[in-house]
Formats: C-alpha cells, structure tokens, sequence
C-alpha cells in the first residue's frame, strides 16, 4: 500500500475506534493490517482501500513494483509479501486448538517473545475450530532526542472529559515546529534521532476530541508540518502507559468489509490453499510515554533567563499523539487519550 492508503486506512479505522469509545484510551497500528486476501474478499477490500491489491499477487515486477514491495518491506516487518507466504508454508507453530489451555498459552508465549515480554496474556480465549491463526507484531521503542529533565516533573492538573484528575505532568522548554488554526494547535517532537516524530495535536480552546478528529486529518500529516513555525515552546505533557487488546471485526463491518468473515465465503488463498473465514482480528498495543531520551542539549532556566519569547503548549485536557516515520511520512500509532493515569 502507499504511503497515502496506509495513513487513510489508519486514519478510517482509528477515527471510528474512538467514536465507539469517546471517554477511553484508544491506540491503533494500522501497518500490521495485511493478510493474504483473494477474489470477493480482496475486491472487498480494495473497495475500503479505495486502491487496487491486484499488483500484490504478480509473479513478475517491473522497478515500479519492486519499489512498493521495497516500502511495504519497510512498513511491514523484515520480509517482503511473497516472503512472507514462505514464512507461511516454513516457519510456523503446530497448535492443538481443542486443547483450549494449551493454544492460549502457546500464542501468548509467541506474544511475548515477539514483543520483548511487554505483552503477557493477549489471548483468553480460542476457536476450537480454527485452522490457523495469524499473528503480526509491532514494537515501537520512542526514545526522545532531547530528554525532558525528571526532576522537573510535578503533579498537576489534566481535564479529563468527564473529571478533574492529578497526572505526572513533565515540563520542557524547547524549539519545536507547531501548526496551529482556529481548530487545533500540533507540535512535532523528533524522537530515535531524528528518524520518527511524536505529534500531539490538541484541541483549540472550546473544542472537544471528537470535533478535533473531524478536521485533522493524517494522510495529508506533512501538510501541518511543512506549514509548521519553528518557536520556543513551554511544553507540558503528561506521562502515560497505554495497554490495549482491540478485536476489530466490528469495525472492519462498519466499512462493509464482511466477506472475509463468512465462512464458504472468504478466498484466503494468498496464504492458504483452501477459503477459510476469518474470526477475529486482533491487535494488542502497549505504549509508554516519560521522560527519557539520548540526551538533554538544553537548560529550561537559562532560556527563562534569556528573555526569549516562549509559546506555551499546554496539554492538560484530552489530545491526540501520533509516531509517525520522518522519511516515509506513514502513521506508525495513533492514540487518543482522555485519561493519562488510567492504563
């Protein structure tokens, strides 16, 4: 997918997660979202993506080809597409799915190695009828350029949606690029030197999360950046810990995407070589938000002291953060959180 359909595809999908769950927590990847779908299911699909999935399955690529497998490779994970049906048909794990115990443990095991032990017990429960799992992982370690300084770190004040609560609120004075428009105000923080950004979009004074999502919009994302002002900011941000296990089967109905869950029905043939039906989708997401970065290049009390002009950015009511990749431009996470401490 290009770099446009993956960041609308996880635009779509998120903003209709978090009008299901207006008061929650909400974080989603949609760079993980790709299985071997054929025929009904792929044109389904293809519809939903509003692109066409057909050049996936060409035995023969031109340049043009090789350099979206080359970005899929990037986005995905270590393996191209067609790899990743060897990885299918070599590498896998044989699993008695009517030993109920058994399975849950063995994917969660697979959950927790593949995730460095961040993940422990994602699965509950299993189909004793399923004939395969897939399972698809992704770890994203932010690290911050320029470190917030711990010791500056006091409990304040966050406007929850419903309540006032007491946050670890981390303080920083930095130059950062921020957009801003009578809507919303976005700053872009470089984290894992300078390779991703962590942007915090919060909403304009009057304005609720949800309003906020209607008019920012993340597949044109660099259009607020290009357009961003470099100033001093006085930043405050909250730490938080996010840990969610998202089923999405209801959410890909909400886009008429129903085939691959029918049984008889779904064409899985790009990974195996009979239709089987889809289940469920999973996505288990954990995500920490503090103080440490590479290093800290800056002293809050010496630009006071200088007398610089500061643009104070506040993010003490529920905002939007989003990991986004410098040189490929593609939502890597996207988060919505109303309540700082609650995860």
């Amino acid at each position: 997918m290009s770099v446009y359909t993956t960041n609308k595809f996880s635009s779509n999908v998120f903003n209709q997660l978090y009008a299901k769950n207006l008061t929650e927590n909400i974080v989603f990847s949609g760079v993980t979202m790709m299985v071997g779908i054929r025929e009904k299911s792929k044109d389904e699909l293809s519809e939903f993506l509003k692109t066409s999935m057909a050049y996936l399955y060409e035995s023969k690529m031109g340049l043009a080809d090789y350099r979206k497998w080359k970005t899929m490779r990037r986005l995905f994970c270590a393996f191209s597409f067609l790899q990743h049906i060897e990885l299918f048909s070599k590498y896998f794990s044989k699993i008695n799915f009517s030993d109920e115990h058994e399975a849950i443990w063995a994917m969660n095991d697979w959950v927790r190695k593949h995730t460095f032990g961040r993940n422990r017990d994602d699965f509950t429960h299993t189909y004793p009828q399923a004939k395969m799992i897939l399972l698809s992982t992704i770890t994203l370690k932010n690290v911050w350029v320029n470190a917030f300084n711990v010791s500056k770190t006091e409990e304040e004040t966050f406007y929850a949606t419903d309540k006032m609560m007491r946050v670890q609120m981390m303080n920083h004075i930095y130059p950062y690029a921020m957009f801003e428009n009578q809507q919303f105000r976005v700053i872009f923080i470089p984290i894992n030197l300078y390779k991703r950004f962590a942007i915090v979009v919060l909403p304009s004074a009057g304005r609720s999360l949800s309003i906020t999502l209607r008019h920012f919009t993340t597949h044109p994302l660099y259009y607020y950046y290009d357009r961003a002002r470099v100033l001093f900011i006085d930043l405050k941000l909250p730490k938080f810990k996010l840990f969610k296990v998202l089923h999405l089967v209801d959410t890909f109905q909400h886009f008429n995407v129903r085939e691959i869950f029918k049984p008889n029905v779904t064409d899985m043939r790009g990974v195996t070589k009979e239709a089987v039906p889809i289940h469920d989708v999973i996505q288990s997401s954990h995500m920490v938000v503090d103080e440490f970065g590479e290093f800290t290049m800056s002293d809050d009390d010496v630009i006071i002291k200088a007398n610089i002009t500061l643009t104070k950015f506040h993010v003490n009511k529920p905002f939007l953060f989003y990991i986004c990749d410098e040189y490929r431009r593609t939502i890597l996470l996207s988060a919505a959180i109303n309540h700082p401490n609650n995860d």
